[in-house]
């Protein structure tokens, strides 16, 4: 954990006993994941972010654009080894991301 708040995922097996993996994710700031979805065998999280090194890999948008925060939104490979794509979302004002759903991922 690098920052004030980081997000988290974790994965559990079907029947829930056992972990397959777990990481946080964020930056030197704050960073709250507010949805998750799993498609594919991947998770897919949105959030918010204050972090100007909030982890990007083939983004959209590779750095911050709000006052104070911008919406993110973050793929996991399958074992949730490393990131398929991360990204801010947001321009000039504040951008909140409060869910998320996949489709046909």
């Amino acid at each position: 954990m690098e920052g004030d708040t980081d997000s988290f995922v974790t994965c559990l097996s079907s029947s829930g006993s056992s972990l397959i993996y777990s990481t946080y994710l964020g930056g030197e700031s704050g960073d709250i994941g507010n949805g998750i979805a799993v498609s594919d065998e991947s998770a897919f999280v949105m959030g918010n972010t204050t972090s100007v090194d909030f982890p990007t890999v083939d983004s959209y948008q590779g750095s911050l654009e709000g006052w104070d925060y911008d919406s993110f939104v973050t793929r996991f490979t399958t074992g949730g080894s490393r990131l398929i794509y991360s990204t801010y979302l947001g321009v000039a004002g504040d951008d909140v991301g409060t869910g998320i759903a996949v489709f046909g991922a």
